[in-house]
């Protein structure tokens, strides 16, 4: 019967396959017109094993038991998109869990050979809908991973929620589960697992804490000096406010894991400091001194290039900026000549790098660069 129809089956599958109910199983697929299944099923049928799959019920009574989905719309769907395996699996999901799917999601995930069981055992499935998880990794596809299959970004995004979990994240929060620049994110947590594993081995071993300091040391002789040096014309305070300058490479690398930004996970800042190009500061609340609340990058002349919050947010900024104008007007009264040539020569380098990312059109650089930017005036 199947072979007059010209239905396309593993015929040796079937002639071999001893479980009984197959008979009846491949009839039901051919005379429900669910053609595509028909042939992906029973090419699970191994001369070794038998029917290897787990997508239909073979004891089954009728269709809605044999595909394991009760919704009669479910089925009727499948049979008119001649939906296979993947789709199947959609199917039973959507119908399980009582949940609607578009033809659009449907299409992608059958397209990219992503089945429901994957999305099901995935560590996104516990914060994105499948909707959603389609159309995040949609986007970063188009903005960061664009020659990347959407089954190798989807296995960075589980990286990425595995590290984030060791690392203590707030999982519950929505900029840490899904976060806008995923390849950042999870290049920062790959690389803040690796300073954290530094930083557990020297909380262990406080020699190796002392090696890892003095090899800072060598590679940036004189950065602990200039940070001891401004330290008295950068630190400034009010009622609200305080500005704090860092004693050395833990203390700012610790401030980057706290905040989740890349100060401290990118050495660039140490050439900074050592070249007098800039200097790194905290800013903290009154009311709480000792958390970290913003790392403020800031020019010899008192120009500040960037502040940056948790997750480069920038919570309550507006409210900031009037402190941080009247800490570049002290900084500014407390230079020195020196200072007013490192200030000429910070601004130089400043536009140099401003007219490199505009020639490399890295205009989502650029754009944060120019918004955090505020000149002392």
């Amino acid at each position: 019967m199947l072979a007059e129809a010209g239905a396309e089956a593993n015929y040796n599958g079937l002639l071999i396959e001893s479980n009984r109910y197959w008979v009846g199983i491949a009839e039901y697929l051919l005379k429900g017109r669910f053609f595509r299944l028909l042939k992906e099923e029973t090419d699970m049928i191994s001369p070794w094993g038998g029917y290897l799959g787990s997508s239909l019920r073979t004891g089954g009574e009728d269709i809605a038991e044999v595909l394991q989905v009760r919704d009669k719309q479910l089925i009727n769907r499948l049979r008119n998109e001649n939906g296979g395996r993947k789709m199947l699996s959609w199917m039973q999901w959507a119908d399980g869990a009582g949940k609607r799917i578009s033809a659009e999601c449907l299409g992608w995930y059958d397209k990219n050979d992503i089945s429901a069981r994957e999305y099901q055992d995935s560590k996104a499935s516990q914060y994105l809908t499948p909707e959603q998880l389609m159309n995040y990794i949609k986007r970063q596809q188009a903005e960061s991973y664009r020659k990347m299959k959407a089954t190798s970004v989807l296995n960075q995004y589980e990286d990425y929620l595995s590290m984030a979990a060791t690392l203590g994240k707030h999982m519950d929060d929505e900029m840490v589960y899904r976060p806008r620049e995923l390849k950042r994110r999870h290049d920062e947590a790959v690389e803040e697992c690796r300073i954290r594993q530094a930083e557990l081995q020297a909380q262990r071993d406080k020699e190796a804490a002392k090696r890892q300091a003095e090899q800072m040391r060598q590679k940036y002789p004189g950065y602990e000096d200039i940070l001891r040096e401004i330290t008295e014309k950068y630190e400034y305070e009010d009622d609200t406010y305080k500005i704090l300058v860092p004693r050395n490479f833990m203390e700012i690398t610790a401030e980057g894991m706290a905040l989740h930004h890349c100060v401290g996970n990118t050495e660039r800042y140490f050439d900074r400091i050592v070249s007098r190009e800039t200097y790194i500061c905290f800013l903290r609340q009154q009311s709480s001194v000792e958390t970290p609340f913003y790392t403020i990058e800031v020019e010899p002349g008192g120009t500040i290039r960037q502040h940056r919050g948790a997750f480069d947010e920038e919570p309550e900024i507006e409210k900031i900026k009037p402190f941080l104008r009247t800490w570049q007007k002290e900084i500014r009264k407390r230079m020195s000549k020196e200072d007013h040539e490192y200030a000429k020569k910070s601004a130089v380098l400043r536009q140099k790098n401003i007219e490199e990312l505009k020639e490399k059109n890295n205009t989502r650089v650029l754009n944060g660069l120019m918004e955090d930017l505020m000149e002392a005036i």
